[in-house]
């Protein structure tokens, strides 16, 4: 399904990774200002 743009699995795999993406930036933002 990672190759199939149209398959919604396709669409879920791709909003889980921005979700993750932004998660990682915010944990890495909130470690700069901690420190």
């Amino acid at each position: 399904f990672l190759f199939d743009v149209n398959c919604p699995d396709y669409k879920y795999y791709e909003f889980r990774l921005a979700e993750e993406e932004r998660a990682l930036s915010q944990a890495k933002d909130s470690q700069s200002t901690t420190s």
